[in-house]
């Protein structure tokens, strides 16, 4: 921009840099500014010589008009812009691209009322836009232009002055009670300062200056302001300070010279926790939050939060607490009645008995500001007048901010909440560096109380995993955890994560510094249970079959629990709830914390009339009758919502199975198998899978006859997993048996499925011709009986058999057959199988950009599905295509993932082989 006028303070025009200063009259000036502060419009020349001119004749007026436009023209001059001013015969008018700071100002302030926020007050997009409105500011309009013989550009100017004034008042007030708000008493000042000095006269512009200025511990400071306002009000008005500015004088003086308190100290230091920390104190520093309850499980950090947040409060001072910060343990306290006592004690408060303590205590808070710490109020929050008590309090003491533990919000309507789950832990420890491990505050917890007991101990390449064990298995409960690393001088990490899963009264201490409640999380676990009705007892010991969390609707199929009880369970933070967004549908989701669980289950094992076999039986038929309802959307083109409704529900689907295998429920197993089945295959997870198989095929009765079709289904999908656990003998061994029993019952969908597998197997130990041969006989028989799946399975390992025979054309004709078949079923994963065969081929046959596009679209829906077993397999054939076609960086690139691949799902044996042409190639 080349030419800048600036219309607040004195008048200035920069030209390319430099001041223009050639102006023949403050006339001249005074006509630039009127047109500069209304730039869109086109002023009349006969208007403008009115203005200026308005006691001169029309002809002298036109005159003098027409040469002082000549003299703006060329002190505005620009080599880049030309004149400033746009001149016709009829009108004059600012040029485009002439900057003008008032005009500037008024836009920015424009934007922010047309802003689409809910609360401009609040607004932070706002407050930036005002902010940088007010750095235009300088000063008055045109100060110290005044145009003699021209009165009516005089009272458009004063008018302007005072219009523009105003504005800068109400953008000053914006941000500064915005800062305010927020305890961002710092970046509040310079706008304090600035209306102070606008507007001297009024008082509340100076209370908010000293207030300020005292609640950042600058109380001397505040009364120096108060000193200065007192003279400048009897020197210039002969008036006294009002008797609310005087009282805030007393307020000041009255308080210490640093903030007062009563925390205790912390004998360990605070770990993690750093955004509801920050949560937390900024709702302290809100002047709007009068109320702020942090609530959460027994053990999981409430005190040790408040009281960090309180301890910020204290010694940075932060927020309005100029008569200090207390807090009040109510551990102990039985009744309600106590509270106002106890409260009494923290502030030193002496009763005098001429009332109760509940009034003594508010009228002593009534004018005072300050931060009073709750501690442990759930005992008592039952009784209503406690709840009045402090509903009164925050009426009657406006200044006097409550900050709560408890583990249920005190539904007050003044409440903010900050609820808290455990510390954050790794999901795995097997993919993360140890250094990496350290970021998650519940490993950092962990091992800093470790170390405390052992300084020597390290996170190395043993201890990561047990570690991270043992913060899942208590789900990162800081208590829990400070418990668990005291048991580090006898037992090593394994052993104590080990101990923890068995048993959470290994989580114990005889510590003396922690209150008895807390020496063990069965002890905390009890304190919370006792304040439980029957009812929600009996809720949470069924509640405790679920495993990883559960929706409403299985909650009600299980335990017939209702929605009110489901909402007092997660207000009294035994459940947890969190929503996720699904198909277009907001899911709420419940979640109870390990260690609740384990104990609420053991309440369960307790309990008379057999309420544990009938939970665990209905949280059995729910699960794995969902199970039986995606087996078939498994193979259609529905997979990937089938496979994500299996994957969310897995914990509870295998606790599901377990139990079953265990009671005998063949019905249940029998419709659930494909889907368990095709779940574990597709997810590369063979071990787990070969587990809950073996698990059930260990303990199904097979000398019930109604069983046995269960039972060979059972064993030949057992026999795939173990093959890909690795263990190729007993997997080979069960999928023969499995064909021998099926041939018996002459269970024609079993032979097949046994065939095509056992023939898979064959082919990849090059065994062709047993291969081919049972291949073969798979597709004839799937033909004859309208399996297409199985067909399908047939033709593509047919196409593989060829295609090691040498037989190119026939192997594509096979693996083209299988995609029609496949794609014509909906069979999404087998298709993918298809396009990375047909890409094998295609590379085989030299047509590498086919195989490319093959491969591909084999990766496409692998990484769809999340399968990574058909991706390790995609990117070893790559590399071997890049190998093939010349180009050795890509091959050692597809090599490298296909090995990381083979790694994560346990395959061994390939990693070590693609790692093998992976080194030969590098040493190429």
């Amino acid at each position: 921009m080349t030419i800048t006028i600036t219309l607040f303070g004195p008048f200035q025009a920069i030209v390319d840099g430099l001041e223009a200063t050639a102006f023949r009259s403050d006339k001249a000036r005074a006509l630039l500014a009127y047109v500069a502060a209304a730039p869109d419009q086109a002023h009349a020349r006969d208007a403008l010589a009115t203005l200026l001119w308005g006691e001169q004749d029309d002809a002298s007026a036109r005159t003098n008009l027409r040469n002082v436009l000549s003299n703006v023209r060329k002190v505005t001059d620009s080599a880049e812009n030309g004149s400033a001013l746009d001149i016709t015969r009829q009108a004059v008018q600012l040029m485009p691209g002439v900057a003008v700071d008032t005009v500037a100002f008024e836009n920015l302030l424009r934007e922010t009322d047309q802003h689409p926020h809910q609360d401009k007050a609040s607004c932070a997009h706002c407050v930036a836009i005002t902010r940088q409105a007010l750095t235009y500011y300088r000063g008055d309009f045109l100060a110290h232009l005044y145009v003699a013989d021209a009165p009516a550009f005089d009272d458009w100017s004063a008018v302007m002055r005072e219009n523009l004034r105003q504005k800068a008042v109400e953008a000053l007030h914006f941000v500064a009670d915005y800062h305010t708000a927020r305890g961002e008493y710092d970046a509040a000042m310079p706008f304090a300062r600035s209306l102070a000095e606008m507007e001297p006269w009024e008082e509340d512009v100076h209370a908010q200056l000293m207030r300020l200025l005292a609640w950042q511990g600058q109380r001397t400071a505040a009364l120096r302001h108060f000193d200065m306002v007192q003279r400048v009000l009897d020197d210039e008005l002969g008036i006294a300070p009002s008797p609310e500015l005087e009282q805030l004088r007393r307020q000041i003086e009255n308080a210490a010279s640093e903030r007062p308190h009563n925390l205790p100290a912390q004998a360990t230091s605070f770990v993690g926790r750093n955004e509801e920390l920050a949560q937390l104190t900024a709702l302290l520093a809100h002047t709007d939050c009068r109320l702020i309850t942090v609530i959460g499980p027994g053990g999981i950090g409430k005190t040790r939060l408040a009281l960090q947040a309180a301890q910020r409060a204290a010694a940075d001072y932060l927020g309005p607490f100029l008569d200090g910060v207390f807090f009040v343990s109510l551990a102990g306290v039985d009744s309600a009645d106590f509270v106002p006592t106890a409260v009494a004690d923290a502030l030193s408060l002496t009763l005098s008995g001429r009332n109760t303590p509940g009034r003594e205590v508010a009228a002593y808070l009534r004018r005072r500001q300050l931060l009073l710490v709750l501690d442990n109020l759930e005992p008592l929050q039952q009784d209503d007048r406690l709840i009045d008590w402090l509903d009164a309090l925050l009426r009657d003491a406006p200044d006097v901010k409550l900050l709560v533990t408890s583990r249920v919000a005190l539904n007050i309507g003044a409440e903010w909440t900050v609820d808290l789950s455990g510390l954050p832990y790794p999901a795995s420890a097997e993919t993360q560096p140890v250094e990496t491990l350290l970021h998650y505050d519940a490993v950092a917890l962990f091992v800093q109380r470790v170390r405390q007991l052992n300084n020597a101990f390290a996170l190395t390449a043993q201890t990561p995993a047990c570690t991270v064990r043992i913060c899942q298995s208590v789900n990162g409960i800081p208590l829990a955890l400070e418990l668990a690393a005291g048991w580090i001088k006898l037992l090593s990490c394994c052993e104590i994560a080990s101990e923890i899963e068995r048993n959470i009264d290994l989580l114990a201490t005889n510590r003396r510094d922690l209150p008895s409640r807390h020496r063990s999380m069965r002890a905390v676990f009890d304190y919370s249970w006792v304040l439980l009705n029957s009812a929600e007892q009996r809720v949470l010991m069924a509640l405790s079959v679920f495993r990883g969390g559960f929706e409403r609707q299985a909650a009600t199929a299980v335990t017939d629990i209702s929605l009110f009880t489901l909402d007092e369970l997660v207000s009294t933070s035994w459940l947890r709830v969190t929503t996720n967004a699904a198909n277009e549908t907001t899911v709420s989701r419940y979640l109870m914390l390990e260690p609740l669980r384990q104990y609420a289950a053991e309440q369960l094992g307790y309990a008379a009339d057999n309420a544990e076999i009938t939970f665990r039986d209905r949280h059995a038929a729910h699960y794995l009758t969902m199970a039986t309802a995606q087996a078939m959307a498994l193979r259609t083109n529905d997979l990937p919502v089938a496979l994500a409704a299996l994957r969310d529900e897995i914990e509870n689907i295998r606790a599901a199975w377990l139990w079953a295998s265990e009671r005998g429920h063949t019905a249940l197993l029998d419709g659930a198998l494909d889907a368990l089945f095709d779940y574990y295959e597709i997810r590369s997870q063979f071990r787990e899978g070969r587990h809950l198989l073996q698990t059930a095929f260990d303990t199904v009765d097979t000398s019930i006859v109604d069983t046995d079709a269960f039972v060979v289904r059972l064993e030949a999908r057992l026999g795939w997993l173990s093959f890909h656990a690795g263990d190729v003998a007993d997997g080979t061994a069960h999928l023969q048996h499995a064909l021998d029993k099926a041939r018996s019952a002459e269970l024609q969908g079993e032979i097949v499925f046994a065939l095509n597998y056992l023939g898979a197997i064959a082919r990849l130990q090059t065994r062709i011709d047993d291969a081919e041969a049972l291949l073969h006989e798979a597709l004839t028989l799937a033909q004859a009986s309208g399996d297409r799946f199985g067909a399908g399975i047939a033709l593509n390992n047919l196409s593989q058999a060829a295609l090691q025979r040498g037989d190119l054309a026939k192997a594509k004709e096979l693996a083209t057959e299988s995609l029609i078949r496949k794609e014509a079923i909906g069979d999404r994963r087998g298709s993918a199988f298809s396009h990375l065969y047909l890409a094998q081929i295609d590379a085989a046959l030299g047509d590498y950009d086919a195989a490319l596009q093959q491969f591909a679209a084999a990766a496409d829906v692998y990484a769809a599905l999340h399968d990574r077993r058909g991706l390790a397999l995609t990117q070893r054939s790559l590399g071997d295509t890049f190998v093939q076609a010349g180009d050795a960086a890509s091959a050692i690139a597809a090599y490298a993932s296909a090995a990381r691949l083979f790694d994560a799902i346990g395959f061994v044996a390939e990693a070590e082989q693609v790692r093998s042409d992976l080194n030969r190639l590098a040493a190429a």
